[in-house]
């Protein structure tokens, strides 16, 4: 059992192979400061807590085992830009400045080089379609573009090629089918191929061959849950990725 009842929160791996869990909405149904820690032998324990409430934000592990951890919902629908790190060997956070765009429900994806790119997300209802990156020796987020429409809900994967495939999702109206591509070689980002099917709240993994599976989500309009939810898989392959 979790030591804190939450939902919205964010987890990320450890380099020890624990998980650090962040966040999320308490039984309030308030965003929560709090974090703990999934160890081996299965149990949670209490780790120290960010700076800053949130919910629905995103956490991802850097390169050298700290854990990122930025944006989400800080009260009611609004969202917040502020982002902070932990340290698992001193189990402490640190200010890691502030997104260019205050946002909820983005990805974050870890890149080759080690930086971050962001993608997506809303605030106050209204869903975004830039795209920034962090960068962890500057503790820095920088504008990294516009995907050809706003996401949320959407997934993200990292190709084996290092490009970043982002997909589907809402645009703050209807599911999308959709997908784009960065690179984060020349900073450009093109069309992906379609899905089958629209889809919003789902995941997406890259597998060892490349490919990346993409499954479950819901055609309906106002998130995962509402309307017709799928088991449906797909896979798709990009040549070098």
């Amino acid at each position: 059992m979790l030591s804190e009842a939450r939902s919205g929160a964010a987890a990320a791996a450890l380099p020890d192979s624990r998980v650090l869990i962040t966040g999320g909405d308490g039984l309030s149904g308030e965003p929560l400061a709090s974090a703990e820690i999934f160890g081996l032998d299965g149990s949670f324990t209490p780790a120290a807590p960010m700076s800053s409430v949130r919910s629905r934000h995103v956490a991802v592990a850097l390169a050298d085992g700290r854990v990122l951890v930025a944006g989400g919902v800080v009260a009611g629908s609004s969202a917040t830009g502020l982002a902070e790190i932990y340290d698992p060997a001193s189990d402490s956070w640190q200010g890691a400045g502030a997104l260019q765009e205050a946002r909820a429900g983005a990805t974050a994806t870890l890149l080759a080089d080690g930086r971050v790119l962001i993608a997506g997300g809303e605030d106050s209802g209204t869903t975004s379609m830039s795209l920034e990156v962090f960068d962890p020796v500057s503790d820095s987020f920088v504008l990294a573009g516009v995907m050809s429409s706003p996401r949320k809900h959407h997934a993200a994967a990292l190709l084996s090629d290092g490009r970043v495939f982002v997909i589907a999702g809402s645009d703050g109206n209807v599911p999308l089918a959709s997908t784009e591509i960065w690179d984060p070689a020349s900073g450009q980002i093109v069309a992906g191929p379609a899905l089958s099917v629209p889809r919003q709240g789902l995941s997406a993994t890259t597998l060892l061959d490349g490919t990346v599976l993409i499954a479950g989500g819901s055609n309906g309009p106002g998130g995962p849950g509402d309307g017709g939810d799928f088991r449906r898989r797909e896979r798709h392959h990009h040549p070098g990725g």
